[in-house]
């Protein structure tokens, strides 16, 4: 395999990969409608100190994770209303989703924790 195409597929897998940062309702609606297990940090990107500290573990989880899950981002500044609709009053809070239904809720920022709640919520899906 040549030099350039290691260099787009290396590219192409963290490009597609990374994060992806919740903007809109829809955007969130349409990640759970196309996605079988879906990971969501609900944060305070600018004002919470643990919501900081989290975001070095929640890459680490994506990063060892991103073939069997979709991991999403959402800024409590700027999505009040899902964070209504989810009833998420603290942060950080992760919740994971399994076919649009969340199967699990947590507060804890312990990456080991959240990471056997992710393996379990893998078993029997088809």
């Amino acid at each position: 395999m040549s030099y350039k195409i290691k260099i787009i597929l290396l590219f192409t897998i963290i490009y597609c990969n990374a994060t992806t940062d919740i903007i809109t309702e829809q955007q969130m609606e349409q990640i759970l409608k196309t996605k079988k297990i879906v990971v969501a940090n609900f944060h305070g990107e600018k004002w919470c100190p643990d919501s900081q500290r989290y975001k070095k573990p929640f890459s680490k989880l994506e990063e060892k994770h991103f073939r069997i899950a979709t991991f999403i981002k959402l800024d409590k500044d700027k999505l009040k209303d899902l964070f209504k609709k989810y009833n998420v009053g603290s942060v950080p809070q992760t919740i994971i989703f399994k076919f649009a239904n969340e199967v699990f809720r947590t507060g804890s920022t312990d990456k080991f924790f959240i990471e056997d709640k992710l393996i379990d919520s893998l078993k029997n899906i088809k």
